[in-house]
């Protein structure tokens, strides 16, 4: 079986390399997307989550499939794939809890300062406020 380095990190074929690399392009986008909605729109958008982790759940239960629960090592999949998809799908339920946290924050952060500005005494209330 060959032996593929790359960053550092021993893969066991080519497909596994493919994998890795295609899995680190979809998080960094999956972050991307988030990032540019809770940044710009002031909103989380968690479906991007979703995407990933089902993806990773995907070729976790395939993988679990196609070597019977890591007793059989091919070149597409192995036991290190049970683990790494695993992993990953852990990663992805992680960020979807502290991203929902860091929105409930923000949010709180955001209304406590409506209301320090109105107790200070610098909140002044416009036309439209009283409507």
């Amino acid at each position: 079986m060959e032996k593929i380095v790359f960053w550092g990190i021993i893969f066991r074929s080519s497909s596994h390399m493919r994998w890795f690399q295609t899995t680190m392009i979809i998080l960094a986008l999956c972050i991307m997307v988030f990032l540019f909605y809770y940044l710009i729109k002031g909103r989380g958008l968690y479906w991007t989550w979703f995407f990933g982790g089902s993806t990773h759940a995907w070729a976790t239960f395939m993988a679990i499939i196609a070597t019977k629960f890591g007793a059989v090592n091919g070149s597409a999949y192995s036991a290190d794939c049970i683990w790494f998809n695993g992993l990953m799908v852990g990663i992805y339920i992680g960020l979807y809890h502290f991203t929902k946290l860091l929105t409930k924050t923000r949010a709180a952060l955001n209304t406590q300062s409506k209301y320090q500005g109105i107790k200070n005494g610098s909140y002044s209330l416009k036309q439209k406020d009283l409507t």
